[in-house]
């Protein structure tokens, strides 16, 4: 019994640290299409105010998740806790242009131009999601202990593996602080 808790532990610890990993990936690569977007849009034509709002929520819920952390128990449960409860934890939105008929109804409202969000203000955004989701992963309190832990390995080859995996995580870190720098 108390293997396959462990193993089950172990399966949630892999889905917890491979959302992870998606999560960056995906957070860098909008912030890259945000990026073309200012490019390709100096005037500020298309809006974004849809998309705006849902970073918005994954910012709020990842705040949310670090401010809870420590009253709760381990991280990895945590997580799976939280992530039944919000489903969109650690889901980053797709960047796309307000629908036509979102922009009629705001029209329709009189808004002004400075209530829109344009693709300026949308690489903002992205860059303040990329901010705390760096705070997410430095407030991992387990994090340091599972690191200095030896894990245990079923197959001799996994030992390889887990270098290199850690050699590439290593590797996004600097990535992600380089960003982060840079943004400042």
């Amino acid at each position: 019994m108390k293997k396959f808790i462990r193993e089950l532990h172990s399966d949630l610890e892999v889905v917890y640290v491979g959302q992870m990993c998606l999560t960056w990936e995906f957070l860098h690569w909008q912030y890259v299409k945000a990026l073309s977007l200012w490019d390709s849009d100096p005037h500020g034509i298309r809006h974004y105010n849809e998309v705006a709002g849902e970073f918005q929520q994954f910012q709020v819920l990842l705040q949310r998740f670090i401010e809870d952390e420590p009253f709760q128990g381990p991280r990895v449960q945590h997580y799976s806790n939280s992530r039944c409860a919000f489903r969109n934890l650690l889901q980053v939105p797709v960047i796309r242009e307000d629908r036509f008929k979102d922009k009629c109804k705001a029209r329709k409202k009189k808004h002004t131009e400075e209530n829109f969000v344009t693709s300026d203000m949308l690489v903002e955004i992205v860059g303040e999601s990329i901010r705390i989701f760096w705070q997410f992963v430095e407030a991992d309190k387990d994090c340091n202990i599972e690191t200095k832990r030896t894990p245990e390995l079923h197959d001799p080859e996994d030992l390889q593996l887990l270098i290199e995996i850690r050699k590439i995580l290593q590797k996004k870190e600097r990535k992600l602080k380089d960003i982060v720098r840079g943004e400042r």
